[in-house]
């Protein structure tokens, strides 16, 4: 009778082992694919909010009392955004500096200095691109393997490069 109760206790406590295994098997397998989506969704909502903000200045000031422009300045390529506001020129600038997309509101005429522009987004690479007399190319990376892009029919785009 003894046997039997010794194998019976080995045999639960077996059972108990295995399940126990499954369990925490299945609970990290959860936790490493959680955290796989969790970093998926995060640089897509970078690399959407990069190309949502621009696209939403863009159309914004997209009119024909204002002028959208695409810039060098200091080195930098940079959206530039003209508006009249009580008979003075007001322009905004939009580009890549340190790996932040920065904007800088001042007016047409100032100095500028890039630097003190105002951070929105980390990102890894910003460009814009002129493809017509109507059409900008906008292209955001968040890293060096993933980028998205955009095409903008301007309705007041000026100036190019």
């Amino acid at each position: 009778m003894k046997k039997s109760y010794t194998i019976d206790t080995i045999f639960a406590l077996m059972l108990f082992f295995v399940f126990t295994v499954s369990v925490l098997f299945v609970l990290i397998n959860g936790a490493i694919s959680y955290k796989n989506i969790s970093s998926y969704s995060q640089s897509s909502f970078y690399d959407r909010t990069c190309i949502s903000y621009i696209d939403t200045k863009i159309k914004h000031y997209d009119n024909t009392e204002n002028t959208i422009s695409i810039l060098d300045v200091n080195g930098i390529k940079t959206l530039k955004i003209s508006e009249v506001i009580d008979a003075t020129t007001y322009s905004t600038y939009i580009y890549l500096y340190n790996g932040m997309i920065k904007e800088l509101f001042c007016e047409d005429d100032a100095n500028i200095d890039l630097e003190f522009g105002i951070d929105i987004i980390d990102t890894y690479a910003l460009d814009f691109n002129a493809v017509s007399s109507n059409l900008i190319h906008i292209t955001c990376s968040i890293d060096e393997n993933r980028s998205s892009e955009l095409f903008v029919n301007v309705k007041s785009l000026q100036e190019v490069l």
